[in-house]
C-alpha cells in the first residue's frame, strides 16, 4: 500500500514540489530505500529527526525510550526545486528556541545594522583561485582595526593574501573596485598580533537544523489541540499544527497545494487554514482517509467542519477552540468515495463462461448485437487471462 501511494504521490507532485514523509524508527531504513527508489536518492534532501515526546514513548522489545519520530525529505527534482531551508532569526528563535537562541551571540551590529561574519576574505578554494588563475584579485590590501583601504595610509598596515602549506599563492574574494565599494560589508578581526580580514552577512538567517524541537511540537501538543475542537476523541498520535506549518512554510509558495494522504484527525488541513490566516496566503489542501474506523467522519471531517463553521455537524458550538478562534469559513468539499467490483470474470472462469457473461452484458446494456463482432470483442476479453489448451486439443 505505502509503495503505491508513494508511486502515486510522485506522479501528482509539482516538478518544484517537495514530500515530507514521517516514519517510526520500525519502518525507517525501508523507507529511505523505497523512496531512494521512486523519487531517486539525487532527489534526497534530508532526514529531520522530530522530537515528538519528550517523555518517551515506551515501546516494548526496546532497551530506550523513544523521544523521537525521523521525517523523510525528497525532492521530485532537486533541479527545480523551490524551497527555502534559510530562515530569519526571529523566526526559528520563535519556534524552537531551545536550538537558535544561542545563535544570537554571533551577531554584531556596525552602522549599517546587524551582520554575521561569513568567510574569511581571501578564497579558500585555493587550486581554482591562485595568482596564476586570477592575477587581477591579488593585490595589497592596507588596514587597522577600524579602516580598510587599497591605498596606503597612516597608521595602516599592509595585508597580502597567505599562500598553503605548497607555497601556493592565494588571491582576494573581491576585485579592488569592489572591495572600495562595499568594504562596509567587510571586518577586521585581531588574532594575537596578527589582523585577519572576514566578508560579513547582513542578512540574517540560519539554514533549519535537522532537529525539530520545541515544546509546543509534539505529539501531546496535537492532542491538547484536537481535544479543544472534538472534546474526547481518544485519538492519541495527533501531529500538531505548527509541525505541519514548518514544514509547509519551507516552499516559498504563498499559493501551494498540500496533499496529505494519510489525514488522520485532519492536522494538515487545520494548519493550511491557519497558516493561510497568519501570512494571507492562498494555500488549498486535500486530505484522503480510508474511513478506518470511521475516523474520517467523526475525527477528520467534524475537525474541519467545526473549525470551518463554528459549529458541529449536530449544531453544537460547545467547543473550546472557537471561545478563543474566529471560524475560518473557507471551503469545504468532501467527496465519498465507494468501491465496486466491475471485474468481468475470475481467473478460474471457463471461456464459456466467460462469453455468457459477455452476451448478457450486451443485452443488460441494450447493445445491438447485430452491429458487433462477436468473436472479435470475446478474443480480446479472453486475452486478458491465460487460456490453456482443452483437454481434448489434438496434440502433434
Amino acid at each position: 500500500m505505502l509503495n503505491e501511494r508513494l508511486i502515486m504521490a510522485r506522479q501528482l507532485l509539482k516538478e518544484e514540489g517537495v514530500i515530507f514523509v514521517s516514519i517510526d524508527d520500525n519502518e525507517q531504513a525501508y523507507l529511505k530505500v523505497l523512496m531512494d527508489e521512486i523519487f531517486g536518492e539525487e532527489n534526497f534532501l534530508n532526514i529531520l529527526v522530530w522530537i515528538s515526546n519528550k517523555k518517551g514513548r515506551q515501546i516494548s522489545k526496546s532497551q530506550y525510550s523513544k523521544i523521537y519520530e525521523y521525517i523523510l525529505v525528497y525532492a521530485k527534482d532537486i533541479k527545480k526545486l523551490d524551497v527555502n531551508f534559510n530562515k530569519s532569526r526571529d523566526d526559528l528563535n520563535k519556534l524552537m528556541p531551545e536550538f537558535y537562541n544561542n545563535d544570537d551571540d554571533e551577531i554584531k551590529v556596525d552602522e549599517n545594522g546587524e551582520f554575521l561574519l561569513l568567510n574569511e576574505f581571501h578564497n579558500t578554494n585555493i587550486n581554482a583561485f591562485n595568482i596564476d588563475t586570477r592575477r587581477n584579485l591579488f593585490y595589497p590590501i592596507f588596514v587597522n582595526e577600524q579602516e580598510i583601504s587599497t591605498v596606503p595610509g597612516e597608521g595602516l598596515i599592509r595585508i597580502l593574501p597567505p599562500k598553503n602549506k605548497e607555497g601556493t599563492q592565494a588571491v582576494w574574494r573581491w576585485e579592488k573596485d569592489k572591495l572600495e565599494k562595499e568594504k562596509h560589508n567587510l571586518y577586521v578581526e585581531k588574532l594575537g598580533d596578527k589582523l585577519k580580514i572576514l566578508t560579513k552577512k547582513r542578512d540574517i538567517t540560519f539554514k533549519i537544523k535537522d532537529v525539530l524541537l520545541n515544546s509546543n511540537m509534539t505529539t501531546r501538543s496535537g492532542t491538547i489541540e484536537l481535544d479543544n475542537v472534538i472534546k474526547g476523541s481518544q485519538f492519541k498520535t495527533v501531529k500538531p499544527t505548527s509541525l505541519i506549518k514548518f514544514l509547509i512554510n519551507i516552499s516559498n509558495n504563498k499559493n501551494a497545494r498540500i496533499l496529505d494522504f494519510y489525514a488522520g484527525s485532519g492536522t494538515t488541513g487545520h494548519a493550511v487554514m491557519e497558516l493561510n490566516r497568519e501570512d494571507g496566503g492562498n494555500r488549498s489542501y486535500t486530505l484522503v482517509t480510508n474511513n478506518e474506523n470511521n475516523i474520517g467522519i467523526d475525527v477528520c471531517y467534524e475537525r474541519l467542519y467545526r473549525i470551518n463553521k463554528g459549529i458541529s455537524i449536530n449544531g453544537d458550538s460547545n467547543f473550546a477552540w472557537i471561545k478563543k478562534n474566529e471560524p475560518y469559513q473557507s471551503n469545504l468539499n468532501v467527496f465519498n468515495l465507494e468501491y465496486f467490483d466491475t471485474s468481468i470474470f475470475n481467473e478460474s472462469d471457463s471461456n464459456e463462461k466467460i462469453k455468457d457473461i459477455f452476451i448478457k452484458e450486451l443485452i443488460d446494456f441494450g447493445i445491438n448485437k447485430e452491429n458487433i463482432d462477436n468473436l472479435e470483442i470475446l478474443r480480446d476479453l479472453t486475452s486478458l487471462k491465460p487460456i490453456s489448451k482443452e483437454n481434448n486439443d489434438a496434440s502433434n
